[in-house]
């Protein structure tokens, strides 16, 4: 009866497809839309020789900014927006 059973038994990854292909795929389908999404993007960051002129008069490059005596990080001017609730 031992012997029927060891016959009988057939090792799992023989009987299932590989799922390597389907995972290729699914990537291959998800990284397709954001190739073209770099290209359009790529432009909207610009150092200070490529703005124009009115854009460079609201530039403040000041780094001096007052900041709150107890914690170093925060801005010394409180946030101007209340919460909703």
């Amino acid at each position: 009866m031992n012997s029927d059973a060891q016959t009988l038994a057939v090792p799992s990854h023989t009987t299932r497809p590989s799922t390597w292909p389907v995972v290729g795929v699914l990537l291959l389908a998800c990284a397709l839309p954001l190739a073209g999404f770099a290209d359009e993007h790529a432009d909207q960051w610009k150092s200070l020789e490529q703005m124009s002129a009115a854009d460079q008069a609201l530039f403040d490059p000041s780094t001096q900014t007052p900041r709150d005596t107890a914690i170093a990080y925060i801005p010394a001017e409180a946030y101007p927006f209340q919460a909703p609730y």
